[in-house]
């Protein structure tokens, strides 16, 4: 009798659950979890019912259809940096017209793959600490530890600007030609205007009340300038000042959140969750979206997306 009341009391819960899961996925959560704490407490009076292993199953689906989290049984490899240089270790990678380029800080390296064929292959040049590097209209930006390196499609690589300024670079994007730093060490954006033969000096880009980026661990651009710290927390910047922005309907927090990625053309923000190995997806307009996990996250460094095409390269 106690196990059938058990049982009556999961199932009505793991139905409302159904019914709102779209509506209000945060009282859906709630009903979820007391449906799995009937279910476990019946268990424990007779393990042997069958009905619990259907209820168990019903619980785990519904959960990942009310959170949208998914988990990835594999990643399809679509480069190995290793058969170029056995030690390859990668701190960023970009995505331009199809092509992933990858930048090796501790090697001096930075190698390409084309997407189509999956050719892989090392950009000729000479490269001190490449660390970060971001696509423009006719090939790359590449921030060393000295400076920054203008890189075309031709393959002729030249000074584009110094970095005597810096504190410490750990992302980098571009708009319009245009290279923006993002600098932890002394909490800045430096922004360099594009010129016909490079870049121009570095310009301090944040005005008015300044977003905390001593954690800072990402940025990307489509009209706007995003940046996100390791704890997760998302800021959105028009014309160097802060907008406001939450993210909404999420129930599980970040732990280390790496890199983040869009473009003009995404509807979405792409986050790469080292630490909870996830890539966990939210609209522009701060609305949890869904979550990708794999095991093999735990050691990815470098996100990018292409939307259209449902599909993210880590």
């Amino acid at each position: 009798e106690k196990v059938n009341l058990l049982i009556s009391s999961a199932t009505q819960n793991l139905t409302e659950a159904k019914s709102i899961k779209s509506i209000d996925p945060n009282r859906a959560t709630t009903l979820v979890n007391s449906a799995k704490k009937a279910t476990a407490d019946a268990k424990k009076i007779d393990p042997q019912d069958k009905r619990i292993s259907d209820l168990e199953s019903q619980e785990a689906t519904l959960l990942a259809e009310i959170n949208r989290s998914y988990n990835l049984n594999k990643l399809t490899s679509v480069a190995d940096f290793t058969k170029l240089e056995k030690d390859a270790k990668i701190s960023r990678i970009s995505l331009n017209n199809g092509i992933i380029t990858a930048t090796d800080k501790d090697n001096n390296k930075i190698y390409a793959v084309e997407l189509s064929s999956e050719t892989v292959s090392q950009i000729d040049g000479t490269f001190s600490k490449p660390a970060n590097i971001a696509p423009f209209d006719s090939g790359y930006y590449v921030q060393s530890g000295d400076g920054v390196i203008r890189l075309t499609s031709a393959g002729k690589s030249t000074t584009a600007a110094t970095g005597t300024s810096w504190g410490n670079i750990v992302g980098a994007a571009t708009y319009q030609s245009n290279l923006y730093l993002l600098d932890k060490g002394k909490e800045e954006i430096w922004k360099y205007i594009a010129t016909s033969t490079g870049l121009g000096s570095a310009k301090a880009y944040l005005q008015g009340e300044k977003p905390i980026l001593k954690d800072a661990s990402g940025i990307t651009i489509d009209s706007y300038v995003w940046v996100v710290t390791k704890k997760g927390e998302i800021y959105k910047i028009a014309i160097g000042k802060k907008q406001e922005f939450a993210i909404t309907n999420m129930q599980e927090a970040f732990s280390s959140v790496v890199d983040i990625y869009t473009d003009s053309a995404s509807k979405n923000l792409y986050l790469l969750d080292q630490g909870k190995g996830r890539i966990v997806v939210i609209s522009k307009d701060g609305v949890y979206q869904a979550q990708y996990s794999n095991d093999q996250l735990h050691q990815a460094t470098s996100l990018v997306a292409n939307e259209s095409q449902k599909t993210a390269y880590v």
